[in-house]
């Protein structure tokens, strides 16, 4: 009897790590984010099914998340930091000028003109109150240790990845992750090579996280020119672009210049 018990609650264990339902997150992308811009105004006036989600992972069990797969749990976390950054908006929306500093250096619609955002625990997950810092610094960066998380975590501005109109899923959670590294890497608004100038300009977000874009052996070796913690943004990058384009890097060694990085909100207008 006891076996026959302890049988039953493996099965159910195994079958609720692979069933965490992203369906309401799903359609709520759908029907609000077009081209990576959100439909706050709509939102605001409609939010049931998002807090309806951000309950959905309040109610996960802790000794359950554990036993989960690996993109299982790091699915799981992406979706929560990206819809919890939703929501966070949605209680400060339209958003207000800011201190005297936030007036000075971000536009008036701008996450940057919300206090304390990343600070402040919105919502529980777990039954725990958490906040967007703690998934990303202390869970995602931490645990995971795949830089390919920040092309998919979206602070709520242009200078963000763009925000997938699909929630994310385990099942084919590593090929998404490289197409969103891709596809912000081919954007000429975040990565731009000059060959007339022999620059190489990149988003701030490289600057920022260099320590998590470790480099290789061969790349420490190949691109003596550029800084140790450079060396591994410089292969990330080439890992995406065209060949031609990764050759010249890798021959010429072009100067590294950093974007100023673009806080407006990502808002349909």
């Amino acid at each position: 009897m006891k076996i026959l018990f302890l049988s039953v609650f493996i099965f159910v264990v195994s079958l609720y790590a692979d069933s965490f339902d992203y369906s309401k997150y799903d359609q709520i992308l759908q029907q609000n984010v077009n081209n990576g811009l959100v439909n706050y105004k709509n939102l605001k006036s409609d939010q049931h099914q998002l807090t309806e989600f951000l309950q959905q992972t309040s109610r996960v069990d802790a000794k359950v998340f554990s036993s989960w797969p690996t993109n299982e749990k790091k699915a799981f976390w992406i979706n929560s930091y990206n819809a919890i950054t939703i929501y966070g908006i949605l209680q400060n929306y339209p958003i207000q000028w800011g201190g005297f500093m936030a007036r000075r250096r971000f536009p008036q619609s701008s996450i940057r003109q919300i206090s304390k955002f990343w600070d402040t625990p919105f919502v529980k997950i777990m039954g725990k109150d958490i906040t967007l810092n703690q998934i990303e610094h202390e869970i995602l960066r931490k645990k995971f240790a795949d830089p390919r998380i920040h092309f998919v975590l979206v602070c709520a501005s242009i200078g963000c990845p763009v925000l997938d109109s699909h929630a994310f899923s385990p099942e084919n959670l590593d090929e998404r992750l490289d197409e969103a590294a891709r596809a912000f890497i081919l954007n000429p608004d975040k990565v731009k090579l000059d060959r007339s100038e022999k620059k190489l300009y990149l988003s701030s977000i490289f600057d920022w996280y260099k320590k998590d874009f470790k480099a290789s052996k061969k790349a420490l070796q190949d691109l003596e020119k550029y800084g140790d913690k450079d060396r591994g943004v410089i292969e990330f990058v080439i890992r995406f672009l065209p060949e031609s384009d990764g050759a010249f890097i890798l021959q010429i060694q072009p100067k590294i210049k950093y974007l100023k990085y673009d806080w407006s909100l990502n808002e349909q207008k």
